[in-house]
């Protein structure tokens, strides 16, 4: 994404089903490392119960908004 859209590409990976941590198959360090790399935030979530899934438009919105004024 960002080879073709730049840097300045918000980027937000998103762990669903936070409600189950036991299931989980990507542990928590992996999947923030993973974001790490990328200049992404990492977010888990729950479409079950609605959790994590508010911060992560937030945080989408907030960074665009800043980069619209920066």
């Amino acid at each position: 994404m960002r080879e073709h859209a730049g840097d300045e590409i918000t980027i937000v990976i998103v762990g669903n089903k936070c409600d189950r941590d036991h299931e989980r198959k990507v542990p928590e360090e992996e999947a923030q490392r993973f974001a790490t790399d990328y200049n992404a935030k990492h977010f888990y979530t729950s479409a079950k119960s609605g959790k994590g899934i508010e911060e992560a438009f937030q945080y989408l919105a907030h960074r665009n908004l800043w980069l619209l004024n920066k």
